[in-house]
Order: C-alpha cells, then sequence, then structure tokens
C-alpha cells in the first residue's frame, strides 16, 4: 500500500477510535477503552506487518505442485 494512503487510513483509524471514545454515549464502561486501544494498534499492525503478496504465494504453491 502507497505511503500516503496507510497515512490517511492511519488518520481515519484514530479518528474513529477517538470519537467512538468521546461522542458515543451508548457505549460504557470497557468498550469505550477497547475502541480507544484498537486505533493506535489498527496503526501499529498497517505500518509494522507486510502486505500479503497473493502472486508470489500462487507461483511457490504452483511450484510445489510441479515437483
Amino acid at each position: 500500500m502507497p505511503t500516503h494512503l496507510k497515512i490517511l487510513v492511519s488518520i481515519c483509524a484514530l479518528l474513529a477510535s477517538a470519537g467512538m471514545f468521546w461522542f458515543d454515549p451508548i457505549t460504557d464502561g470497557a468498550a469505550r477503552w477497547v475502541a480507544l486501544a484498537l486505533g493506535p494498534f489498527a496503526v501499529f499492525a498497517i505500518w509494522v506487518f507486510p502486505e500479503a503478496k497473493g502472486g508470489e504465494i500462487r507461483k511457490e504453491a504452483a511450484r510445489r505442485r510441479a515437483q
């Protein structure tokens, strides 16, 4: 994923989790804190974990089947 899209998705995730924490009147207690923690975790996951490369996986599977 291009860097500018990662930045946009990161900002959206952080705003959504902060909005859920501060502005959602329905959620109480632990649900608010879980929402607040999931935003930074999502941003961490987007930036740290690599993307799946479907083409490379398919090529490797086909190579193994051919053997």
